[in-house]
């Protein structure tokens, strides 16, 4: 049975403990594995990543996701007329993987330094907004943030683009992205581990299910 077959997606959510998107990992895998690609980064960092906050869409029969959709769309329409008021606080992420519009307009300079010339940075909060609601932009700004900690946590220069591929991403990665003061201060919580065990297990299944990707917009 080959992995991209549905029903292994299907298999693996059933068999997955807790809460997994694999469905979700698997439509977006080439641009996840481009977007790693781009930013010298594990593909299994962004996959993990993206199960991780999608599976969270799920929580409450998904209703969880559905709320967050509605104050997204509420936050942007309100957003075109300058700032989108009360609607930022209750919307603070977007996307994908539930990346922050604040951090991907502070992104350029490490999106110039790896070369990505052509991603358009944004200037204010609904054209970051706009932004994060593409799916290979979205994913492609939180693989800049995520080098922003890498690089910070290994004492290396702020736009440095060296790749990283050591044990320890596959830790840091999606726990700095959930939730980075408890990772600093030694704390470990489910969505640690989840993201450590969904990275490996990507580790090996992305590349099948994206075989066909090219790495070239």
């Amino acid at each position: 049975m080959s992995p991209a077959d549905p029903i292994f997606v299907d298999v693996l959510g059933a068999a997955t403990p807790g809460l997994s998107a694999p469905e979700v990992v698997s439509a977006d895998s080439r641009d996840i594995l481009r977007a790693a690609n781009q930013t010298h980064l594990p593909s299994a960092l962004l996959a993990a990543i993206v199960d991780n906050e999608q599976a969270g869409a799920k929580l409450a029969y998904g209703l969880s996701g559905g709320v967050r959709r509605l104050a997204a769309s509420a936050a942007q329409r309100q957003a075109a007329g300058g700032t989108s008021g009360v609607w930022r606080f209750v919307s603070h992420n977007v996307g994908l993987t539930q990346m922050s519009w604040e951090d991907a307009e502070a992104q350029g300079p490490r999106l110039k330094a790896l070369g990505l010339r052509w991603v358009p940075i944004p200037h204010n909060e609904y054209e970051a907004r706009s932004l994060l609601n593409e799916p290979r932009l979205n994913l492609l700004f939180t693989a800049s943030r995520l080098r922003g900690y890498l690089n910070v946590s290994y004492h290396r220069p702020p736009n440095d683009v060296q790749p990283y591929a050591d044990a320890w991403v596959y830790v840091a990665g999606p726990s700095w992205h959930n939730r980075p003061q408890w990772l600093e201060s030694g704390h470990v919580w489910n969505y640690m581990w989840n993201g450590f065990f969904k990275a490996a297990l990507y580790q090996r299944l992305l590349p099948a299910w994206a075989r066909t990707a090219v790495f070239e917009w």
